[in-house]
């Protein structure tokens, strides 16, 4: 039944959009209500060409509109992916730089360690021995080694549990890797970071999407009466600015605590005193020497530190974001639909969609079963719509009916001819040339300028940006090779 066949085009019917701006889609769905309550059968050749007519006009406004938001939901996943992609190499850049900085300060505390005062005697070991300043320096390095050692023990009575001890070492510790360290480095990796990210996107929104509002700034819809809006760059731009909270919230989620005691843990062996006899430390320099080995060694763990946050913390935070992106994601896409179908409140991008496809079905439906009259009627309205486009300087517009007419020509010869090609689905169209070819209807030399037609027709329905970023000669031999597929076909219908 052909009422029943569109319900999703029945609904949208009934919204403002339809009622101020697309008038042919209330047509068509009364149209198609009156013939189905006197029979499809009773149905003659003018009714089926008004019904074809309607639906023709009405798919051609939503189809445009539907580019425009189908480009514009590209645009913004783009942007979204360009902002992660860029967020997580900066990221992952900013927090090394600032990992230097922390493991710079570790080493000045274990500087603030080292002994001094015996070791600046000088002569042999008997000498030293002989010299009362030289003990004096050892009183001096002892206590400072007894503190560090016993430090060192508090150190181990910290793991014990219900031991209340908190070493002065550990207490250093956590101020330079600990949990509230960890989100402050966070927070000024992000702030170091968004900026050179917005300025990537934005550079990219400058150069990328006012190339495709300029081709929808150029478009022409003959017999819609639909003046195509410049397409506004504000839901991207203010997306953009809206990162800066999206990747604040990766601080809750990533659970600092768990992130801060794994990296305390690869930096707390450093902390540990050997015991060995403070007169045979401070005589034959062990401790310093033991010191300046733990700064040795702290680069190599400057970069197992920087491989745990790139592949442990680093995805937490780029999970965060995602989501967060996604959530604006669905937000850019209602609001952009609502643009585009100004007036089809409550309808989806997938209900437009299946509406699309309800009224390419019914025009194949009424037209070609019908016999060949009502289809021929609007191939008609279609050939004298591209024409009308011929010179008048619009190439982007003139493909795109010449994409549509190459397409709707094979469809009727596929139906008159009794290929019994389905269409709709992927490669259909080309199935439908290559049955005209082995069919005799196609010598070889035209069945290749119908591909490249075809081809071309598939360049404009899929990368509409490629065309328009082509040459004007480029352009001009993708026009023609269109024009000589489209003659080919009007030549084998007639």
């Amino acid at each position: 039944m052909l009422i029943d066949a569109i319900p999703a085009t029945a609904g949208l019917a009934k919204t403002a959009y339809a009622e101020k701006l697309n008038s042919a889609l209330i047509d068509t769905v009364m149209c198609a209500a009156e013939m189905q309550a006197h029979g499809l059968e009773g149905a003659d050749m003018d009714q089926l060409g008004e019904l074809a007519r309607s639906a023709d006009t009405a798919l051609s406004d939503m189809q445009t509109r539907l580019q425009e938001y189908n480009i514009q939901v590209s645009q913004v996943r783009d942007v979204h992916d360009l902002f992660m992609e860029t967020y997580r190499a900066l990221y992952a850049e900013e927090s090394a730089a600032l990992m230097e900085k922390k493991v710079a300060e570790f080493e000045e505390l274990l500087e603030r360690e080292k002994l001094g005062s015996a070791s600046q005697v000088e002569g042999t070991l008997g000498e030293k021995l002989l010299n009362s300043e030289f003990w004096r320096g050892v009183g001096t390095d002892a206590k400072k080694l007894y503190s560090a050692f016993k430090d060192s023990l508090k150190q181990i009575a910290s793991f014990i549990p219900r031991v209340n001890v908190q070493s002065e070492y550990r207490t250093r510790l956590e101020a330079i890797f600990g949990e509230q360290a960890m989100k402050e480095m966070h927070e000024e990796t992000d702030r170091r970071v968004l900026p050179r990210v917005e300025e990537a996107v934005k550079k990219y929104i400058d150069r990328d999407f006012e190339g495709y509002r300029g081709v929808f700034e150029r478009l022409e819809v003959p017999g819609t009466g639909f003046a195509v809006e410049g397409l506004s760059m504000s839901t991207l731009v203010s997306s953009v600015t809206a990162f800066a909270g999206i990747a604040g919230t990766a601080v809750l989620a990533a659970g600092w605590h768990t992130i801060a005691w794994s990296v305390m843990n690869m930096f707390l062996p450093f902390l540990f005193e050997i015991i060995i006899p403070i007169a045979v430390l401070t005589s034959i320099g062990f401790h310093n020497r033991d010191i300046n080995k733990k700064k040795d060694s702290l680069r190599e763990k400057q970069a197992e530190v920087n491989t745990y946050m790139k592949k442990q913390v680093l995805p937490v935070i780029m999970d965060s974001i995602s989501g967060s992106l996604k959530k604006a994601e669905k937000e850019s896409m209602a609001s952009i639909i609502a643009a585009r179908f100004p007036g089809a409140d409550g309808m989806s991008a997938k209900e437009i969609n299946m509406s699309v496809m309800e009224l390419s079905s019914l025009i194949k439906k009424i037209t070609l079963p019908a016999g060949s009259a009502a289809g021929r009627d609007v191939i008609a309205r279609m050939r004298k719509k591209y024409r009308a486009l011929e010179g008048r300087g619009n190439g982007t517009t003139e493909a795109l009916y010449l994409a549509g007419y190459l397409e709707s020509m094979l469809g009727l010869i596929n139906s008159e001819k009794g290929f019994n090609v389905s269409t709709f689905r992927d490669g259909g169209i080309a199935a439908v040339a290559a049955r005209m070819r082995d069919s005799g209807m196609l010598e070889e030399e035209e069945f290749s300028a119908v591909t490249r037609g075809r081809r071309a027709r598939n360049r404009i329905a899929h990368a509409l940006h490629e065309f328009e970023e082509m040459t004007i000669q480029g352009r001009a031999q993708v026009l023609q090779a269109l024009r000589q597929a489209v003659e080919i076909l009007e030549a084998k219908a007639c």
